[in-house]
């Protein structure tokens, strides 16, 4: 690159984002898919309130819409090993449901912890690789849960 120009990722700057700019009457998955697809343009890193707060309203929106799976693998896990140690509900106790809703608990505390890697890596230089790489992440993470799961409740 020539000295003096700038690349085309630092002619383009984050574009405004915000859930008001999407028609209230269209499906809520078009709507998913069209905030998914704006934020994925290359960003000028630049510090700000702004850009810190379009960071972070892009890592909630990526993350939360993800969560529903998370904890949806999570409860067939926790259901087939209860059914695979307990065929019978009459084994059924509040103790153990008590002990349920703690696990679910802390796995959907530990969940959080991906928003952090994710707003200090947006703010690097590996945004893009980041954006690309996240639902590895996610899977692995998914699998990882389960896997503590599996092997705490044995």
């Amino acid at each position: 690159m020539k000295r003096g120009t700038r690349s085309r990722y630092a002619q383009q700057s984050l574009p405004q984002l915000s859930l008001s700019t999407f028609d209230n009457s269209e499906c809520p998955v078009r709507m998913a898919v069209a905030f998914e697809q704006s934020l994925m343009q290359p960003v000028k890193m630049q510090a700000g309130i702004e850009n810190m707060k379009n960071i972070f309203l892009e890592c909630v929106w990526y993350w939360e819409l993800r969560r529903l799976g998370y904890n949806a693998v999570l409860t067939m896990v926790v259901l087939a090993m209860w059914l695979y140690h307990h065929p019978s509900l009459s084994t059924f106790k509040w103790q153990t449901a008590e002990g349920l809703l703690l696990i679910a608990f802390v796995a959907n505390v530990l969940y959080c912890a991906a928003y952090l890697a994710d707003i200090f890596v947006q703010m690097s230089k590996y945004q893009r690789v980041w954006k690309e790489g996240r639902r590895a992440i996610f899977a692995v993470g998914t699998i990882l849960a389960a896997a503590i799961f599996c092997i705490t409740r044995d």
